[in-house]
């Protein structure tokens, strides 16, 4: 398992990975203020965390 700490503003390809696909960092932040009822910023943290499903 692996965990990123970062913000919105410095999210990479990498790290939006395997999630939906947003066409802007604007939609982003604007679906994730709809999603969590808060505004969120570029500046705002966020985790990243990466698993592998071991069956």
């Amino acid at each position: 398992m692996d965990v990123k700490k970062t913000t919105f503003d410095s999210l990479t390809d990498d790290d939006q990975e395997g999630h939906e696909h947003y066409e802007s960092k604007e939609e982003i932040l604007e679906t994730f203020s709809r999603y969590y009822n808060t505004k969120i910023t570029p500046d705002t943290e966020l985790q990243i965390v990466k698993f592998e499903l071991l069956a």
